[in-house]
């Protein structure tokens, strides 16, 4: 038999349940704009991307990607995700999952060649991401003759060669897989952002030449 509560005796009091805290979303983006980021400037047929080919001028592809991720899991549902992508979420960015359609205009964003390569700003002029790639000539000529870039964001893109793995050994078909992954987990922001060193014979008033994006589903 149960024992009977004491007559008088107070309830035990309850647990309060605490929401989860509130990513500090000004200080993440110090974070990124302070962060090592390395990049690869690629066109949309090479085969580290695994895209479908499509197209006579494949678009310009700019990979970013962060040193190390800031990984989070969301309480209720269960979720991981990266706090870096996240904001750039939250500025505009598509996620990019297998299924997503090429990614969509961001108005105010661009990219440029910086003093250590190209680098990714917002609509104010402040560097987001600054990642110390050269474009070779077919990317730039790419580029300027298109006007835009996509830009892609997340630490595992399959830019940099895993520890333990020579580079000999990570060739395009393990690196397209790597970003394979990445999408289907939720961990690759993207958005299609002006390229704002275009060559000055093109006028502003000149329709741009149609780059072609192959379909990035695999």
């Amino acid at each position: 038999m149960s024992a009977r509560p004491t007559l008088g005796a107070r309830p035990p009091r309850a647990t309060p349940t605490l929401p989860p805290p509130v990513p500090d979303w000004s200080t993440i983006g110090h974070l990124m704009a302070d962060s090592q980021t390395v990049g690869r400037a690629l066109l949309a047929d090479d085969p580290a991307l695994g895209w479908t080919a499509a197209g006579v001028r494949p678009a310009a592809i700019l990979l970013l990607e962060p040193a190390e991720p800031l990984m989070a899991v969301d309480p209720p549902t269960g979720r991981t995700f990266d706090l870096q992508v996240e904001l750039l979420v939250r500025r505009g960015f598509g996620r990019f999952p297998l299924d997503a359609p090429v990614p969509a205009p961001l108005p105010g964003w661009t990219v440029q060649i910086g003093p250590v390569g190209l680098e990714l700003l917002d609509a104010g002029g402040n560097v987001w991401s600054a990642a110390g790639v050269t474009p070779g000539p077919r990317w730039l000529s790419t580029v300027d003759e298109c006007g835009y870039v996509q830009v892609l964001y997340g630490a595992w893109l399959g830019v940099r060669t895993p520890r333990g793995v020579r580079a000999d050994q990570y060739g395009p078909a393990r690196r397209a897989a790597e970003l394979r992954a990445a999408r289907m987990r939720g961990l690759v922001a993207a958005a299609t952002v002006a390229w704002t060193d275009r060559s000055v014979r093109h006028s502003r008033d000149e329709p741009l030449p149609q780059c072609v994006s192959p379909n990035p589903a695999p």
